[in-house]
């Protein structure tokens, strides 16, 4: 593709914002650092406004790819239960927190909560604990 940059230098560090053009007025916008003289695109925003962080080809409106353990970390101050929420314009939620009901984590559902495997089997490393209210 053909690019139109803007490139940042200081001392020997190098960045560079730069947008390609793909077809039919269409383009990218590729966030480039240089790692220890390997520069690559760290995040990409597709013309369809998908952004990829550690992707060029994001299928959702945010995809993280990463090849360590931990691909995502979310911290918070917050003193009580935090976490991430998932939810649907139709209002269905689901949250996955730390620090959920006095316990190290756990997951809240505003609708019932289903878990399912391709195999038969759901297993835990640790102890692991139902609680059902009616």
């Amino acid at each position: 593709g053909r690019f139109a940059n803007l490139d940042f230098r200081v001392g020997n560090a190098d960045a560079r914002i730069a947008l390609e053009y793909d077809d039919a007025n269409d383009g990218g916008f590729h966030f480039i650092t240089d790692n220890d003289n390997n520069p690559g695109t760290r995040m990409y925003i597709a013309s369809a406004g998908n952004v990829g962080i550690g992707t060029i080809n994001p299928d959702s409106p945010l995809e993280v790819s990463s090849s360590v353990a931990q691909g995502l970390h979310i911290e918070s101050s917050y003193a009580g239960p935090s976490g991430i929420r998932v939810e649907r314009t139709s209002g269905d939620t689901l949250d996955i927190v730390s620090n959920y009901s006095g316990y190290g984590g756990g997951l809240a559902s505003s609708d019932a909560l289903r878990f399912s495997t391709n195999t038969s089997t759901i297993e835990s490393s640790k102890d692991l604990f139902f609680s059902i209210w009616l």
